[in-house]
């Protein structure tokens, strides 16, 4: 089961993905944190999605952001484990919450692992982002 969880869920959840989310920050270059994220859920800048089996299997972090090119709904943190199981699950559910905030364009990005389970689902590349690890 996905679902959006509401404030009061946040703070229940958060203690169990707080440490995945963080490391799944720090794999993606560190330009956000756990703590950040989560403060974006508490606050309602944000969207914190569960998928639930028992125990929480997957959650995302999503807000809509206007762009110049139109509004999208983006993913701005991801962790759980087994995503073959989910994924397909998550992207129809991100759609169908695009789509109540007035867009159908998804916007994500992430480590390189997560580019062989999201193939699928992409009709486009919008950028690529480089890291420069020393500047002289």
């Amino acid at each position: 089961m996905i679902a959006i969880a509401n404030s009061a869920e946040v703070d229940q959840f958060w203690p169990s993905i707080a440490s995945e989310m963080q490391r799944g920050c720090d794999k993606t270059g560190g330009a956000t944190s756990s703590a950040e994220l989560w403060q974006m859920c508490r606050r309602g800048d944000a969207f914190l999605i569960v998928g639930l089996d028992h125990e929480i299997v997957m959650a995302s972090v999503w807000r809509f952001e206007t762009w110049p090119s139109g509004q999208t709904f983006r993913c701005v943190g991801l962790c759980g484990s087994r995503p073959e199981l989910w994924m397909r699950d998550l992207y129809e559910f991100a759609i169908s919450q695009a789509k109540i905030g007035g867009t159908d364009r998804l916007v994500a990005q992430g480590r390189k692992g997560w580019r062989r389970l999201i193939e699928k689902y992409v009709t486009g590349r919008v950028r690529t982002l480089w890291e420069t690890v020393e500047v002289h």
